[in-house]
């Protein structure tokens, strides 16, 4: 239940009939819904023009969707894709879809990259030095001093961090969110931009970035034997493949 003038959602436990925690969400929440999968809490705050969205697991706060006027009452449809809250004061409904979040960010976020499977987004921090990814496991990942610039690789399986204090390229993997690599390039780094055909970055400033796999050594093969032309026998040579 909502608690208006403390600004909180209290939840009770329906067995033990006792409260179990009291959340703080924002200003003047007026109302609840949950999400199909009950994973989500959605609450209308009616003073901050926003729904606030729970993680029901942790009982956090995860982003607010903002609306632009202050909703009252709130229902989701069955899919979990739409919401619709009233404007109580205003005469008017406010649909909104749950997909469009507002996430809580470290200190000045900056540049922002999308995952192609369209359920991750990747954005520096260069006030506290961090990564954060926001979607259906979020993360803040320690990178180097300075985050600015930030890329995927065409099959989405790393990410390149531009650390313009430290004059570095932090390497991720998105399948862990883990710290792969630090590349050391020696010069303030800016702007980073990946190949559409390669694994590998170029950027504005350094003079080299994370190590591709080198192609394969290429093989000799034999030509068709020819005669020379003062005698009838053969020479043999041969040419590397391509």
């Amino acid at each position: 239940m909502t608690g208006f003038q403390s600004r909180t959602v209290t939840v009770i436990d329906a067995l033990t009939r006792t409260v179990d925690a009291v959340v703080p969400v924002g200003p003047f929440p007026a109302d609840l819904g949950v999400s199909p999968d009950g994973q989500r809490l959605y609450v209308s705050l009616q003073e901050a023009d926003a729904i606030a969205v729970l993680d029901v697991g942790t009982l956090k706060v995860r982003r607010r969707l903002p609306l632009g006027a202050p909703p009252f009452g709130l229902a989701l449809t069955p899919d979990g894709l739409r919401g619709y809250a009233t404007a109580r004061d205003m005469d008017f409904l406010l649909p909104f879809d749950t997909r469009v979040v507002s996430a809580p960010m470290p200190s000045r976020p900056e540049a922002v990259a999308a995952h192609a499977d369209g359920r991750r987004v990747y954005v520096t921090a260069s006030g506290d030095d961090k990564v954060a990814v926001v979607g259906p496991r979020e993360r803040q990942i320690d990178a180097g001093p300075g985050p600015n610039a930030v890329r995927l690789t065409p099959d989405g399986r790393h990410v390149y961090v531009a650390n313009t204090g430290a004059g570095t390229v932090t390497v991720l993997d998105t399948r862990t969110d883990d710290v792969l690599e630090t590349i050391q390039v020696g010069v303030d780094v800016f702007a980073l931009a990946v190949p559409r055909t390669a694994g590998t970055c170029t950027s504005s400033g350094p003079e080299r970035c994370p190590r591709s796999t080198p192609p394969p050594a290429r093989s000799p093969v034999p030509r068709p034997c020819r005669p020379t032309p003062r005698t009838s026998r053969c020479r043999v040579t041969a040419a590397a493949s391509t």
